[in-house]
């Protein structure tokens, strides 16, 4: 079976020339991120994509807490005093600390005095001292770091109830399907079966819906998920941050078993190619990485921040076809490996056809 490369389309590769490179390198999946979008930004992406032949697809915030505005300063000490809010119209008060603003208004009643808020990976938490109103909150830089707008965080030790669906993943799924661009819809944060049928029952009966598998409570409800999607992701950043990061691979091996039992397509998510972000050569760990992912039965595999941001998405997309190649190959033995052709010089460049 060809594999599935799914890439999120971003800064580094929203050019139409790009594009279409991506296309010639084996990208048959192209992601629009919402955490990280706009309505003006999603119609740029639309634009730019089926302009070439791209139908995109959506990638919802979901059901994650997340940073939407700060007001002023990104890197903080322990002991800096803070608010935090979950309402943006409290936006226009004057406050004597900075401020950092959270999306999931609903967030504000299930959060307490002394709990942690751990921002992204950036190493900044921070303890909630006491409540000011029905959504601010003084608190205390627990552990330094930086945060910056779009960032994930979490309540360490508490699972938060958040809506399956923001705001604005209701208005993209409504500009995409305006545009007939919803085919696909990558659910984030798909915890339970009734989270399904909310986006089912904003969805085209026509889109498929590829349930991201992120939250440990996903993988209590693995059965039920994999019983009414249509594929799904396993995202081993994001799960990183519910159980331990020594568990990730082998909740991610456990998924693969059961989605093949359910006979469910799986791609795999997160650290695919993260050296050729900036570098131009993969690490030898991550071309093991992807051929177990390959040998565990991935039927896609996912290079988002590697396209998005990276500075390499073209030659990244080239080398995991490639890749994916030389594993179908080896069915043939090695005499079908060693006929698999290297990639085109124009979609790797030199120092990776040198290396390959």
């Amino acid at each position: 079976m060809t594999l599935n490369i799914v890439v999120t389309v971003g800064p580094k590769s929203i050019d139409t020339k790009i594009l279409s490179q991506l296309k010639d390198a084996g990208a048959n999946d192209f992601r629009i991120n919402l955490s990280h979008s706009s309505p003006q930004l999603l119609n740029h992406y639309i634009d730019n994509m089926t302009s070439v032949g791209i139908t995109p697809s959506l990638d919802t915030q979901g059901a994650q807490l997340r940073v939407i505005s700060i007001s002023s300063k990104q890197t903080y000490n322990r002991g800096d005093k803070i608010y935090i809010c979950f309402k943006m119209t409290d936006s226009n008060q004057n406050f004597d600390h900075p401020v950092i603003y959270f999306n999931h208004s609903e967030a504000a009643s299930q959060v307490d005095i002394d709990d942690i808020l751990r921002i992204d990976f950036s190493g900044l938490s921070i303890l909630i001292l006491s409540k000011v109103s029905e959504y601010l909150f003084e608190c205390v830089v627990n552990s330094s770091g930086t945060v910056m707008p779009d960032r994930a965080a979490d309540v360490i030790g508490k699972c938060l109830i958040l809506n399956t669906l923001t705001r604005f993943d209701r208005e993209a799924i409504q500009i995409a399907h305006d545009r007939n661009c919803l085919n696909r819809l990558y659910g984030s944060f798909i915890s339970t079966l009734s989270d399904i049928s909310t986006i089912r029952s904003v969805v085209p009966e026509s889109c498929k819906i590829i349930s991201k598998i992120e939250t440990s409570t996903a993988l209590t409800n693995i059965q039920d998920i994999l019983l009414n999607s249509d594929e799904v992701l396993v995202d081993r950043g994001d799960l990183s941050r519910e159980i331990t990061i020594p568990m990730v691979p082998i909740a991610t091996r456990r998924v693969q078993e059961l989605s093949r039992q359910a006979q469910v397509n799986v791609n795999i998510a997160t650290n695919i190619l993260d050296s050729m972000m900036t570098s131009a050569v993969p690490s030898r760990a991550e071309i093991s990485d992807i051929f177990n992912l390959l040998e565990s039965g991935a039927s896609g595999i996912v290079l988002a921040a590697e396209v998005a941001i990276g500075d390499n998405p073209v030659s990244s997309v080239s080398l995991l076809r490639h890749l994916s190649q030389i594993y179908e190959s080896d069915s043939r033995g090695l005499r079908g490996i060693a006929k698999v052709e290297k990639p085109r010089i124009d979609l790797i460049g030199h120092e990776l056809a040198s290396w390959l």
